[in-house]
């Protein structure tokens, strides 16, 4: 139950909150706040241990609070921390997820539910890192219009991850061209190695 709370949480994030932060002042605050839920609920979802678990939840509060910091302060090297506590609790996250997927055992719908889980918390670790690199690079890093919120970064991410492509958002330079080839590349092995994956759990299952 609680895998399948933390990846409804993400959806609830990634397709009502964030876009909706991007053109309401409070709906960012908003969004912020349930992504430290979401951070909580991926803890008690993924992790065993006690004192990782508040750990994890000890360095979550931090980060909201240099969220706090330095949201509409425009200070840089804040929002650059900021960022990359982002790309390591969703990196940790997408690992710990992926262990649990691919581990031996029978198909399940809690592997599937993470399974899908995975997939998304792929798109949200590529806009972060898309978002921290702007903040480091430079705003010529990508072109695009309607400003560089965390909003954009993530449409961009999860068009890319699922190569739809519109061209409205274009990488500048090299290395986040390479970064969204690869998000690419990994929108479309991810599914097929997955698929490949259940089918022999599900052939184990039945041969049991």
């Amino acid at each position: 139950m609680s895998l399948r709370i933390f990846f409804i949480s993400i959806i609830i994030l990634n397709f009502v909150l964030t876009p909706l932060s991007s053109s309401h002042e409070s709906g960012t605050f908003v969004a912020r706040s349930f992504y430290l839920f979401l951070i909580i609920s991926g803890s008690y979802a993924l992790i065993k241990s006690r004192v990782i678990i508040y750990l994890i939840i000890s360095f979550s509060f931090i980060a909201f609070i240099v969220w706090l910091l330095s949201n509409g302060n425009n200070i840089v090297w804040l929002n650059i921390l900021d960022g990359l506590l982002q790309v390591m609790f969703y990196f940790i996250f997408l690992l710990l997820i992926l262990i649990k997927v691919f581990k031996g055992g029978v198909y399940s719908i809690q592997r599937l539910e993470g399974a899908m889980t995975g997939y998304l918390l792929i798109g949200n670790l590529f806009a972060t890192l898309y978002f921290t690199i702007n903040l480091i690079m430079g705003p010529n890093t990508f072109y695009m219009h309607g400003g560089e919120h965390i909003a954009n970064f993530t449409y961009f991410s999860f068009t890319t991850l699922t190569t739809l492509g519109y061209g409205d958002i274009v990488p500048v330079l090299p290395m986040v061209r390479s970064m969204s080839n690869l998000e690419a590349v990994i929108g479309q092995l991810y599914p097929a190695v997955l698929i490949a994956r259940i089918l022999s759990l599900d052939n184990l299952k039945g041969t049991k």
